[in-house]
């Protein structure tokens, strides 16, 4: 497991030279032209002159709301789950909410005692409970749950700090707690209202979290919890909340192949098995085939897709499973059987690579 801010370093490092604290001598970038990192950028508009085989990509400043464009004739839209460049293209894409929502926080090493750090060192934890979804271990010494009407969730582990040191003292516990909330209801919008009055539709961030909902939130569920997990839990400052969920395009390629969408832009699985940045290395890693001539775009597509259908159902069925949720369980596994049977005779969705 690894921190967002360690590996948002090492890719800059690899992508612009910049240098950190954690890569504070990025290699040498021999060969790979010149590179300009433009952050805090929002696309608006995308367009394509055939002749020239040019595209226009148009964009605005999420800071000033200054405009500007730049052309390529390549376009690789890496923009994550709620792509701005998908939305521009208007391409077909299912979206759906999984039914629970995912509370996420970490604690400095430093803040837990001795017992709380043993206990979760060195292990993937999961704790599952009628009540609860938390990832720990050693199942048999939580306590039982009466209540019946919620079902929740939560994993911790330890991560690097935010420049990548993992000596002890120096590193994050990290915890994804599961819960069950209805679409639409008010405890939904109770939760994703900001300390502003403002209602977030996906992700309420760091430190906008009304504290006396937070508050509410553990106690509600501190008694269900080991002292280890409470403890981590409770001195967690500065949590967030997410809604959980999948989202699939059923279109790769654009523009003759000259725009593609990668990683959760194409698709965005549900948080279980931390597979996200592992798919956009594997778009990558197929546009790099498809650049060699070893696969042509029609299979590099296939390949995206096959890969990004499976996946969305494994993700399902961990989620699902961790809450008890048989009969939806029985229903994902009844899909993957015709799925698996279309992909071993190679039919799979692809949209036209030519539009």
């Amino acid at each position: 497991m690894s921190n967002w801010g360690c590996l948002y370093l090492i890719l800059r490092a690899n992508f612009d030279g910049m240098e950190s604290e954690t890569i504070p001598e990025p290699p040498p970038q021999k060969g790979d032209g010149n590179v300009e990192y433009r952050p805090g950028k929002r696309v608006f508009g995308v367009s394509y002159d055939k002749d020239k085989g040019r595209i226009t990509v148009q964009y605005v400043d999420v800071v000033t709301g200054e405009k500007n464009s730049v052309g390529a004739a390549m376009v690789i839209a890496a923009d994550g789950v709620h792509s701005s460049v998908r939305k521009v293209l208007q391409v077909p894409t299912r979206n759906d909410y999984a039914g629970y929502i995912g509370w996420r926080g970490t604690v400095l090493e430093h803040l837990l005692c001795q017992e709380t750090i043993e206990y979760f060192s060195n292990r993937l934890n999961f704790t599952l409970l009628k009540g609860i979804y938390f990832i720990r271990s050693e199942l048999s010494k939580c306590p039982p749950y009466t209540a019946s009407k919620l079902t929740r969730r939560l994993g911790s582990y330890f991560i690097p700090n935010e420049t990548g040191h993992m000596e002890q003292g120096q590193r994050r516990l990290n915890w994804v707690w599961y819960l069950v909330v209805p679409d639409g209801s008010p405890e939904m919008a109770a939760i994703f209202t900001d300390i502003n009055g403002r209602l977030h539709p996906n992700t309420v961030p760091q430190g906008l979290i009304d504290p006396k909902l937070w508050i509410d939130q553990v106690a509600r569920c501190e008694s269900q919890m080991i002292a280890f997990l409470a403890e981590v839990v409770i001195k967690s400052l500065y949590p967030f909340v997410t809604k959980v969920g999948d989202a699939q395009a059923w279109q790769a390629s654009f523009f003759d192949n000259r725009l593609v969408l990668i990683g959760g832009a194409f698709t965005a699985f549900r948080s279980h098995r931390g597979m996200a940045s592992e798919q956009a290395a594997r778009n990558c890693w197929q546009l790099d085939r498809f650049w060699r001539g070893e696969i042509t775009q029609q299979q590099r597509d296939h390949e995206a897709t096959m890969y990004a259908e499976q996946f969305v159902l494994i993700n399902r069925l961990i989620g699902l499973g961790g809450l008890g949720h048989v009969i939806a369980v029985a229903k994902v596994l009844w899909a993957l059987v015709p799925l698996s049977l279309r992909h071993t005779l190679g039919y799979v969705r692809v949209g036209q690579t030519d539009s």
